[in-house]
């Protein structure tokens, strides 16, 4: 039976696993779904925690918007965002964000009173006057982020370009959930990028007060991650942190590392 929150006429499916009052929610990559988070789900050792996705809107087994130019901007998912943490009714909890969803914790992290830290892979988190172009490594096969439908062969090597390890089941459930989205949600989103739509999401999370994690795959293909050593935002353990063998989805290439640090980072915010 599947589970849904609705949002400006927006349904969206979620899943809770409930063990305690101690949350972890997490946020998916730009045309995927919740079940990039199929390993975190499943790993007994966060026993401790009540675990928390949705899909996002246009995604997975959410609604396609029928407004896609307010609900696929930065500012509309980041809304839906908000609406759904409050409706899950949790007061004590970190966010676990990959790729553009860091983005979307960005948004609204000065929004969160119950958030008590953020664990970001892949971020691509911007301001202190930095835009995309400051971060972004150039990667062939870039333009399927925001192409409304483009062809097998150049979305099969942006695939390929997102992990280190191309195992056949995941790289096909990438390509089917990019294909799933609805495609005015990249060509939407995109347009709201190159506005300059965002704010600034850097001191949105120094203002928070709350501790950011950064962590990155040292084959990471998308993002120059050096420059968040260089951002005001509290960092834990004073560095960003890097797993060997693993590309942008870094939780997918490997998930017990990825695991065990996400682990400590919400033992230590959570208590």
């Amino acid at each position: 039976m599947k589970n849904y929150i609705t949002v400006n006429n927006l349904k969206i499916e979620y899943q809770k696993l409930e063990h305690t009052d101690k949350s972890i929610i997490f946020l998916h990559n730009s045309s995927g779904s919740m079940a990039v988070w199929e390993e975190q789900w499943a790993d007994e050792r966060f026993g401790d925690y009540t675990l928390m996705r949705f899909d996002l809107p246009g995604h997975g087994s959410s609604s396609r918007s029928l407004h896609p130019e307010k609900d696929y901007s930065l500012s509309g998912l980041a809304h839906v965002i908000l609406q759904v943490i409050e409706q899950l009714q949790t007061e004590r909890y970190i966010i676990c964000a990959v790729s553009l969803a860091t983005n979307l914790a960005g948004e609204i992290a000065h929004l969160l009173p119950g958030c008590k830290g953020f664990f970001m892979a892949g971020a691509s988190v911007i301001g202190n006057n930095l835009t995309p172009a400051d971060i972004l490594l150039p990667f062939q096969y870039g333009d399927a982020l925001f192409a409304e439908d483009p062809p097998d062969e150049t979305l099969k090597n942006y695939i390929k370009g997102l992990t280190f390890h191309h195992k056949e089941n995941i790289q096909a459930k990438l390509i089917s959930d990019y294909r799933n989205t609805d495609s005015r949600f990249r060509a939407v989103i995109g347009q709201s990028i190159a506005s300059g739509e965002w704010t600034d999401e850097i001191q949105n999370l120094v203002n928070s007060g709350r501790t950011a994690a950064w962590v990155f795959g040292k084959d990471e293909q998308i993002i120059n991650a050096d420059y968040l050593g260089k951002m005001p935002v509290n960092q834990w353990r004073d560095k960003i942190h890097f797993i060997n063998d693993a590309g942008h989805l870094v939780n997918l290439d490997q998930p017990a590392t990825f695991n065990q640090l996400l682990l400590e980072f919400a033992d230590e915010m959570l208590g």
